[in-house]
């Protein structure tokens, strides 16, 4: 089975069995991150998303370092405070105060 250089290599020369190969190999494991830190499937599911766009966008360039991108852009989404994150409770709300025991 080839690595995730040579298909990305292969896709860029217009295979698109490579780039679907490419694909599924990325999509499980960044899938996997973004459901476990997101505080919402639909949160999750844009990270992915976006994750791929830029991934797309920037296809390339350092082909053998593509894995890791794409790890780094879905943690760098992941990382951002979102005001419609479940996980993103203010600490001054009524939700925070009442987790607090206040």
């Amino acid at each position: 089975m080839p690595d995730v250089s040579e298909l990305a290599e292969r896709a860029l020369e217009g295979d698109r069995d490579s780039f679907d190969a490419l694909f599924d190999r990325l999509f499980t494991p960044i899938a996997a991150y973004a459901h476990g830190h997101a505080g919402s499937r639909e949160q999750a599911e844009r990270w992915i998303e976006d994750t791929f766009l830029e991934l797309i966008d920037s296809f390339g360039v350092d082909e053998p370092g593509l894995f890791a991108r794409a790890f780094a852009i879905v943690r760098r989404r992941a990382n951002r405070p979102s005001r419609s994150s479940p996980r993103a409770v203010r600490a001054g709300s009524s939700e925070a105060r009442s987790s607090r025991g206040s």
